[in-house]
């Protein structure tokens, strides 16, 4: 998950799109991605939640790189 993340990580910087992102969307997007379980369950809301990451703002780095802290190996 941890490399999941940081995969997702890196294509949300990649593909920053001019619109902003409110704190809520940032943080409930971090938590449907971190949900993803065994098997890809939750892989859905997941991947709506990256697109959502993927429009954040720079402003949101510093949350989204904390939420790498404690993730799942995997």
């Amino acid at each position: 998950m941890k490399s999941l993340f940081a995969g997702m990580l890196a294509l949300v910087f990649s593909f920053l799109g001019s619109q902003k992102v409110s704190a809520a969307p940032i943080s409930d997007s971090i938590k449907t991605i971190r949900a993803v379980g065994k098997e890809g369950q939750g892989n859905a809301a997941a991947a709506k939640a990256w697109q959502l990451l993927s429009m954040s703002d720079a402003d949101a780095l510093p949350e989204i790189l904390a939420a790498i802290d404690g993730a799942n190996p995997f």
